[in-house]
C-alpha cells in the first residue's frame, strides 16, 4: 500500500505534523511505503483561474506542485492535516486545494477537440442548462483518506473539518477517519495530551 502524507502547517515540528505523522504510523505497514511532504516546503502558486488543466488533465503550472500531483495519484491512502489560522485552514492547505482542481473536471468528455475551455463549458451550461454540480475525478477509484485539524481552541471548527472532507470527496476520495486535536497551541501540546490522556476514540476506531 502506497501512503501520502501531507502537512499543511508552516511548522514542520509543530502540532500539526506530529498528528499527520501519528496517524500515519497507525495504519502503516511493515510492506507498506510511505511519503512525506511538508507544504511549506514547496514552492506553490495559487490556481491562476486558466483552466489549462481541462486539455491537459493535470495542472500546467511548472512548480512543486507537480509533485504533489504525481504522488497523489500514485498513493492508496492519503493522511493530511490543517492548523486553523482565523477560523479557516491555513494558507498553504488553501493553496493545495485549490491547484487540486486539476484531479477534476465538470466538463470532460463533451465538447469538440479544439474549444477553448470558456467556450466548452459555455456551450455545455447551454446544452445541459448548467454545469454539472459533481464533478468528475481524474483520480484512481478506490484511494482513502484520514484528516487532521488542529486548533488551539477547545471547541472545534467544523467549518475548516467539513470544508477538509468536501474538497476529499469532490476528488472521489473516501473519508474514513476525521481528527479535530484541540487544545493544541505550541509545539509539543497534542504529543503531551495523549501522553496523558491516550489517543482519542475517534481515531482508535477508525484506524483498528
Amino acid at each position: 500500500m502506497n501512503i501520502l502524507s501531507i502537512n499543511g502547517s508552516s511548522r514542520k515540528k509543530g502540532n500539526t505534523a506530529f498528528a499527520v505523522r501519528l496517524l500515519t504510523d497507525r495504519i502503516s505497514g511493515e510492506n507498506d511505503s510511505v511519503r512525506h511532504i511538508d507544504l511549506a516546503d514547496l514552492k506553490m502558486s495559487v490556481c491562476t483561474g486558466c483552466y489549462g488543466c481541462e486539455p491537459k488533465k493535470r495542472c500546467v503550472i511548472d512548480d512543486d506542485f507537480q509533485v504533489v500531483f504525481d504522488e497523489m495519484m500514485r498513493a492508496d491512502v492519503i493522511v493530511f492535516g490543517t492548523p486553523v489560522y482565523v477560523a479557516k485552514e491555513s494558507a498553504l492547505s488553501s493553496i493545495f486545494f485549490e491547484r487540486c482542481k486539476a484531479f477534476i473536471s465538470h466538463v470532460e468528455g463533451e465538447g469538440r477537440e479544439g474549444d477553448t475551455m470558456f467556450r466548452l463549458y459555455r456551450d455545455v451550461r447551454r446544452e445541459k442548462g448548467n454545469i454539472p454540480v459533481m464533478p468528475k475525478s481524474r483520480l484512481p477509484k478506490g484511494k482513502s483518506a484520514y484528516l487532521v485539524v488542529t486548533q488551539y481552541q477547545i471547541y472545534p471548527f467544523e467549518n475548516v473539518m467539513n470544508l477538509c472532507s468536501l474538497v476529499f470527496n469532490l476528488l472521489g476520495i473516501e473519508v474514513r477517519g476525521r481528527w479535530f486535536a484541540t487544545e493544541c497551541l505550541e509545539a509539543g501540546d497534542l504529543k503531551g495530551k495523549i501522553g496523558r490522556e491516550g489517543l482519542p476514540v475517534e481515531i482508535l476506531e477508525a484506524t483498528a
